[in-house]
């Protein structure tokens, strides 16, 4: 599971979950820092801080943020991946299987 503040004990436990049912290895990821850099670079370069729409924010920046979530997500999964076996002493790569968000 590649969490961050925003993901639910629900999404964490059914990814879990589902790595168990199909015999995989689970690891448990949190992003915040990775998305935390990107929001400072961005806003101190625009001099302004994105807010989701929970929190006030326009449908623009809860996109973007949203956006940024998802994308750090796949470039983790996918650096995972490639870095797994390796971690092992093993050749070869994994199969990166992602949700539509």
């Amino acid at each position: 599971c590649i969490r961050d503040r925003n993901s639910s004990a629900e999404t964490r436990d059914r990814a879990a979950k589902l790595a168990a049912e199909i015999g995989s290895t689970h690891y448990s990821i949190e992003i915040d820092s990775i998305i935390d850099s990107f929001e400072k670079v961005v806003s101190q370069n625009l001099k302004k801080v994105p807010k989701f729409k929970v929190y006030g924010g326009t449908e623009t920046e809860n996109l973007a943020l949203q956006n940024i979530q998802a994308r750090t997500r796949m470039c983790c999964a996918y650096f995972l991946a490639q870095l797994s076996k390796w971690s092992q002493g093993k050749k070869g790569g994994l199969l990166v299987l992602g949700s539509s968000n």
